[in-house]
């Protein structure tokens, strides 16, 4: 599933939310064939993230909550996902 935001705006090749109810952690996901905009995505979280009002809870700070950014063959991934969920 791709966010519609992030993909709209940035151009990444898909987006995904991994979930580990039992375990309580959370793990967004974001593949790119192009580091200039993965940073440019980056540039704009940060300047959101900055404009909050302080005390606003972030999810992008709570401890259990990883965001990881693939850059380079991200095709190469999507292409083994894909051929693993035959």
């Amino acid at each position: 599933m791709v966010l519609p935001p992030i993909a709209e705006k940035f151009g990444c090749l898909t987006t995904f939310v991994l979930v580990d109810r039992p375990g309580g952690c959370v793990t967004a996901v974001s593949l790119w064939d192009d580091e200039n905009r993965m940073l440019a995505s980056d540039r704009a979280i940060d300047a959101a993230r900055a404009a909050q009002p302080p005390g606003t809870v972030d999810w992008r700070k709570v401890p259990q909550v990883e965001r990881h950014e693939v850059v380079g063959d991200a095709t190469g991934i999507l292409a083994m996902g894909a051929a693993a969920g035959r």
